[in-house]
């Protein structure tokens, strides 16, 4: 299952948003605003003007139309909206059965902590700014891939596109050995860090990596070599 990690704080998301809202393949999943109630409806548009939330649907729009349910009924018009039929165990984002047109964006922008003020009032909140000190977490570009059989050369061609652009816009930060159980075959992967994340990152300040110890790579990354 292909994925894409990386470090970014609030300065360099509007580098991502640009780029993102500048791919013509690549729509955004937004929910109704003025809805109130379940079912909750959902809604394909070209652009956003600011990240607001930490999960975000991506529709491939070349790989083709999105699916309603697991039937394989497609959403006829996912620009004039649609209403879900199915929940997702994520309720940030709609549930589409592993299709290969969808590519999901896990974001963590943030670094400081809750206020007072929000630890008394966020309904949600997340374990990492639930501390007393800056942490920033690892975000992700996540997508299916050939998990449920070949995925569309199309999507793959911009799954690359994406990785390419990764590469000249942001530092890479080590490299990573692991296996792919499916393919059986190694492969590997390496976290990225946005320029005013990575200096972040170089000055000291603690991240969130899924467990990974980063600090040797991210002193040898210094200098922006990717």
């Amino acid at each position: 299952m292909p994925f894409l990690s990386f470090f970014a704080d609030e300065q360099d998301a509007k580098t991502l948003l640009n780029w993102l809202n500048a791919e013509h393949e690549i729509a955004f999943i937004v929910q109704d605003p003025t809805q109130t109630s379940k079912p909750r409806k959902w809604k394909a548009v070209q652009t956003i003007n600011q990240f607001t939330a930490e999960q975000y649907s991506l529709w491939h729009v070349p790989t083709g139309l999105l699916p309603l349910d697991a039937e394989g009924q497609t959403i006829s018009n996912p620009w004039d909206g649609w209403t879900e039929l199915r929940p997702g165990a994520d309720s940030r984002a709609p549930y589409f059965w592993g299709s290969p047109a969808e590519i999901r964006l896990e974001l963590w922008l943030r670094h400081k902590p809750y206020t007072d003020t929000e630890r008394a009032t966020l309904q949600t909140q997340s374990s990492f700014y639930a501390g007393h000190t800056d942490l920033l977490p690892v975000s992700n570009f996540e997508w299916i891939g050939d998990l449920n059989g070949k995925a569309p050369a199309q999507t793959w061609r911009w799954w690359q596109r994406l990785a390419i652009w990764m590469s000249e816009n942001a530092v890479r930060i080590g490299r990573f050995q692991g296996r792919n159980k499916r393919a059986r075959k190694p492969e590997e992967w390496s976290f990225w860090a946005f320029p005013s994340a990575f200096t972040k990152l170089r000055n000291g300040m603690a991240y969130y990596a899924r467990g990974y110890e980063l600090e040797d790579a991210i002193r040898d990354a210094v200098g922006g070599s990717n």
